[in-house]
């Protein structure tokens, strides 16, 4: 077995121990997790995969290919957790994989594994391949169609017109699995960077042809057949949605312009730090034009979403995720430097990474001492449900503190190792160490802060569905209530059900800050109430009858 087989063997079983273990081990957030999951669900109860439906009501926000794998994961491992990430699970095998493969084409085999080791090693990159969102995959097809494109330039004294059509098939799955937004990404990049190129090697007539041909003849998957049996409502509604993400901020999403740039800097930690130099200079240039195309390719891609979604009015933290990619490789690249060259760490990366390594140990650390001194905190709460919620049943039992002790350690032995005679073996021992700190603090920590936020109104639901009653929330948005209520129906809103508008049994869930108002109505029984909310229910009118 050569030493290129084993490394994909490592690499695959590397993602195999981070990614897969307690995937079903906590309850699905909302309200992506549980939106596409519901979407998934409700596919496989109606029998329609070409319409995606939230309440069994057409949901335009969202097109199909990742539900899709959803429900496709869930017929093989039933509705649950496991099933609904699953999907992304194996997105993160295979992304792992292909950073190695590029990583050596464009430069060698150790900068191939630096590149996974920068990306696994990483918080939010290595996060997402556990969570149940669209972007993994949807960033993972973006990358795809890009490093085609790049092919294709290297390949065209070859007349080779595979690769621009499998740029074009990418981008199509991209844009099948979240949008037009796909093709606006690849277009500015392609576009920059022609101009930053001299638009040499520019794509001619007949690859553009074949590009629009394959992406086309990929959307029309659904697009076209959506279009075909039903007209073109619901595409429309679909775009008209698209366009109003830029323009508004949706859902409560905002945040300041720089929003996305602290997201990238602590959320890509410890990768961040060394890429920061590359980023903004012209350091590790590289020595062939292939490594120099795809170093200004990565570049462009990182400003152009950056700033791209800087300046989208939604501000929600994985917008900007498929910058992971071009900042983990300008980080590999920095590490591939420092331990061939055997240089010291810059200044710059030196102070990133004790300052926010150092608020990270605080956090993990702070978790556990504000579980034992909560009531202390409840004067600062000026939401009811917020100061109610946080006095939910916790334990904190002494090994919660084990994750910031070991991330301490993580970051001490590394930091001795890069000032040593080893600096190699302490790049190693700083991204293998905090790829284990996150699966470590995700396995500590996130069951109980969901307790704080909607671990009971969880628990509620799942027993209305073994009583087969419908649940419905009452002034708070949620999609809880559809995938673990197990709703098999359309449901009104909590408005209209209080108007009689719906004529089954039925339960109400709010929080504590719509209780006075629904204590007041007759027609309601309290039967409960627990962290923050409350729990009520409406007999049906046929009851009376």
């Amino acid at each position: 077995m050569n030493r290129d087989t084993l490394n994909k063997i490592s690499i695959i079983l590397l993602s195999g121990v981070l990614f897969y273990p307690f995937l079903g081990g906590v309850h699905l957030f909302d309200w992506d997790e549980i939106n596409f999951a519901e979407i998934a669900r409700e596919m496989l109860l109606t029998g329609d995969y070409l319409r995606p439906q939230i309440n069994f009501e057409p949901f335009w926000e969202k097109p199909p290919l990742f539900i899709w794998m959803q429900a496709l994961s869930m017929q093989l491992f039933g509705i649950n957790e496991f099933a609904a990430r699953f999907p992304n699970a194996v997105c993160g095998t295979l992304s792992l994989l292909t950073l190695y493969s590029i990583g050596k084409k464009v430069k060698d085999e150790r900068f191939g594994l630096w590149w996974v080791l920068a990306y696994v090693g990483s918080i939010l990159p290595h996060l997402y391949f556990r969570s149940g969102i669209i972007d993994p995959w949807f960033n993972l097809f973006i990358f795809l169609g890009i490093i085609q494109y790049l092919n294709f330039r290297e390949k065209s004294a070859n007349k080779s017109w595979i690769p621009i059509a499998l740029s074009g098939f990418f981008i199509g799955l991209a844009v099948l699995t979240k949008g037009p937004v796909a093709l606006l990404i690849f277009g500015l990049c392609g576009a920059v960077f022609g101009l930053f190129t001299r638009f040499r090697k520019w794509l001619s007539l007949p690859a553009v042809f074949i590009f629009a041909l394959t992406f086309v003849a990929t959307n029309a998957l659904w697009y076209g057949v959506e279009i075909a049996r039903n007209g073109t409502w619901f595409v429309e509604e679909f775009i008209t949605y698209q366009i109003r993400l830029f323009q508004t901020k949706d859902a409560g999403h905002g945040g300041f312009p720089g929003y996305h740039g602290v997201i990238l800097l602590a959320g890509c930690f410890p990768a961040s730090a060394f890429a920061l130099s590359g980023l903004f200079t012209s350091r590790n240039a590289p020595k062939t034009t292939t490594e120099q195309d795809f170093r200004l390719m990565m570049k462009i891609l990182f400003w152009v979403v950056l700033i791209l979604f800087s300046v989208v009015s939604t501000k929600i933290v994985h917008y900007s995720s498929l910058c992971y990619f071009p900042l983990t490789f300008i980080a590999a690249q920095e590490l591939y430097r420092l331990s061939t060259e055997k240089e010291r760490l810059s200044i710059l990366s030196s102070v990133v990474l004790g300052i926010v390594g150092g608020l990270f140990v605080v956090a993990a650390l702070a978790f556990p001492i504000l579980l034992d001194f909560r009531e202390k905190l409840l004067p600062y709460f000026n939401d009811p449900f917020a100061a109610e919620a946080m006095f939910s049943a916790i334990s904190a039992p002494w090994y919660l503190y084990v994750a910031g002790i070991f991330i301490l350690a993580v970051l001490t032995v590394s930091h001795f190792k890069v000032r040593s005679a080893q600096p190699e073996n302490g790049y190693r021992i700083l991204f293998l160490g905090n790829a284990l700190a996150v699966a470590m603090v995700l396995y500590l920590f996130i069951g109980r802060a969901e307790m704080f936020s909607q671990y009971a109104h969880i628990e509620f639901l799942k027993t209305c569905a073994e009583k087969n009653i419908p649940v419905q929330t009452a002034g708070f948005k949620s999609y809880a209530q559809y995938f673990y209520g197990q709703s098999t129906q359309t449901l009104p809103g909590w408005k209209e059900i209080l108007n009689n508008e719906f004529d089954g049994d039925v339960y109400l869930v709010a929080k504590v800050n719509k209780e006075k108002e629904l204590d007041a109505r007759s027609d309601l029984e309290k039967t409960g109430r627990k962290n923050g909310f409350v729990f009520y229910f409406k007999k049906g009118n046929h009851a009376a009858e």
